[in-house]
């Protein structure tokens, strides 16, 4: 019989971190009373660090299967790979640098158990600093969850359709961290093999590149009800992914947006959808993309691109104004003139350009108003 849970880890040259999770989760393994039904797969990326080690030390504690590339083949591929390296009935990836909640290994088994024909379970975590991470390393001493990812935090229940929770959060970009998802091992293998071109693809240059995890869980999981736990079960620290801060603007006006379409061309309920892109064409960062873009947004970032989809769109035009008014003279002139330049290549978008400029002119006015009537005082 295969367990019923594999645990899959991708991990490159964060050893310091790894042992951080295999310690937790050894801790968490020792609580089971069916310890069979589970398995520990690391995916080590090539690392040149004390990886091996480490992953040689915690297997004689717990039911680890250590694979090493022989060359690192990017981070999102060895992510793509390290269910098929598994043999459990379900999945769950959980990064080198995250920590399950104590109790959560035993709470997602019991609702595998209890629900065995579940095709998914969407799960919690909670967002906290990487500075404060050796708070997380005493079990008597676990703070609250002070960023979760959703608003709620009932008891675990089924939705009716996947895509219902995104209503549940208030943060843009749900269910792109790897961890949020425990799903059938047989579902990705049947998408995995579209995604073989990413061997050969750097990471972060396109949706399938950054996020192909959440293309295969959503292709399997939109308008079907799945388990919703929204309680926290992972703790997802900000800091320990290097990559990221750089990156994170171009991502959400980019990728993430068209991550959103990809869910409607799936068949996504069409409020959901709009519902997600309107947290993200609200995040902050839009003006620092089309005044200051780093490399990384010169590459993938397209202003003209956001107009042609977005531009229709409230949100945008709230976040365009917003920025704007929180600049000096001369940049807001300059970012008043992109976005003419780009408007006026797509006529629908005209009147919105001009209720903009109004605003702009108006708010503006106002300011200048105000503040002269307080030097007056």
């Amino acid at each position: 019989m295969p367990p019923l849970l594999s645990i899959c880890i991708p991990t490159y040259n964060r050893s310091h971190l790894l042992c951080h999770l295999l310690r937790c989760l050894g801790r968490e393994y020792s609580g089971l009373s069916e310890q069979g039904e589970v398995e520990i797969i690391v995916s080590d990326n090539c690392s040149e660090d004390g990886t091996p080690s480490v992953v040689k030390d915690f297997q004689e504690l717990i039911p680890i299967r250590y694979y090493r590339n022989e060359q690192n083949i990017g981070g999102t591929a060895n992510i793509l790979q390290t269910p098929s390296l598994a043999t459990g009935v379900f999945c769950w990836i959980v990064g080198d640098d995250d920590l399950l909640v104590p109790g959560a290994l035993v709470q997602v088994l019991q609702l595998l158990q209890q629900y065995p024909n579940v095709p998914a379970i969407v799960v919690g975590y909670s967002y906290q600093k990487e500075e404060d991470r050796d708070l997380f390393l005493d079990d008597a001493k676990l703070p609250k969850f002070d960023n979760s990812i959703y608003s709620t935090t009932v008891k675990p229940h089924f939705i009716d359709r996947w895509e219902n929770t995104f209503f549940e959060t208030k943060t843009a970009a749900l269910h792109t961290s790897i961890v949020g998802c425990v799903f059938l091992r047989e579902d990705w293998q049947a998408r995995f093999e579209s995604f073989s071109s990413l061997w050969a693809v750097d990471d972060h240059t396109s949706l399938q590149s950054t996020f192909p995890h959440t293309l295969i869980w959503s292709s399997s999981l939109i308008s079907r009800p799945v388990l919703f736990c929204p309680q926290p079960y992972v703790y997802f620290f900000l800091g320990s992914q290097e990559w990221f801060q750089p990156k994170w603007q171009t991502m959400v006006f980019s990728f993430c947006l068209q991550l959103a379409q990809f869910f409607r061309i799936q068949g996504a309920d069409e409020e959901a959808v709009k519902y997600y892109e309107s947290l993200l064409l609200r995040q902050p960062g839009l003006t620092n993309l089309i005044l200051e873009p780093n490399s990384y947004a010169r590459a993938h970032f397209s202003f003209s691109w956001l107009l042609k989809y977005y531009g229709m769109r409230d949100e945008l035009w709230e976040n365009l104004l917003n920025g704007t008014l929180s600049l000096h003279s001369r940049s807001a002139a300059v970012l008043a003139r992109v976005c003419m330049r780009e408007s006026l290549r797509h006529p629908p978008l005209w009147p919105a350009f001009i209720r903009y400029i109004f605003l702009l002119l108006f708010l503006r006015i106002k300011t200048k108003a105000l503040a002269q009537v307080r030097l007056l005082k």
